[in-house]
């Protein structure tokens, strides 16, 4: 891949989760049918692209956790998106670290 290719996809993949928020406001389904959609799609990709490079889906209690977690990361996020300000709902998931660093402050 060219420098140049992959400085455009990064670009067209930040302008697109940018506009989520926006689409998410003005499409008239309930955050858990937008959820399970973006879901979908995602995993489908995902397929897609294992097929393609012949990678074998390897299921543990690690991975299993980390399907939950990123099914209740998104189901939240979309619930959030919904429910207030798509600002406040983007804003809101990149705020972890510095809890982290403000918890770890106060109790190490």
């Amino acid at each position: 891949m060219t420098r140049n290719k992959a400085i455009f996809e990064i670009l067209l993949c930040s302008a697109l989760w940018s506009i989520a928020g926006i689409f998410m406001k003005w499409i008239p389904w309930s955050a858990f049918v937008i959820a399970g959609l973006r879901s979908l799609l995602a995993g489908s990709v995902a397929l897609i692209y294992m097929r393609a490079s012949k990678l074998k889906l390897v299921l543990s209690r690690y991975s299993a956790c980390g399907a939950v977690s990123l099914c209740a990361t998104m189901t939240l996020f979309c619930l959030a998106n919904k429910t207030t300000t798509a600002a406040n709902a983007i804003v809101l998931p990149f705020t972890p670290p510095i809890w982290i660093m403000i918890i770890s402050a106060l109790f190490m």
